[in-house]
């Protein structure tokens, strides 16, 4: 399961301990997607997309805000353990797992 919440607050209130009109609390979490393999890392993607990299899949995955999943790399015997995006360039990092003789 993937579960994104809205950005931790970092005051609550004033030093008083006042609310002034704030929710001292988080937004309720929202599950973006389900049935991952090990997402160790993620990123905001084009469109408002995830980038989520499956590391013991050896899976780079886009999930769109509806929730809708698409394999962007499969690397059979490898990790895809880190994954970023800038400037329109999807960078994603892997690991060779596979056995040499």
């Amino acid at each position: 399961m993937f579960v994104t919440t809205g950005p931790a607050l970092a005051h609550s209130g004033n030093q008083s301990g006042g609310h002034h009109g704030h929710n001292p609390y988080p937004p309720p979490a929202t599950e973006v997607a389900s049935q991952l393999i090990s997402p160790l890392k993620v990123a905001f993607g084009p469109h408002g997309n995830y980038l989520v990299a499956e590391a013991f899949a050896g899976q780079l995955r886009s999930i769109s805000p509806p929730g809708a999943k698409t394999v962007v790399v499969s690397a059979p015997g490898q990790e895809i353990a880190g994954v970023s995006y800038g400037f329109g360039t999807t960078y994603y990092f892997n690991n060779d797992q596979r056995r040499r003789s």
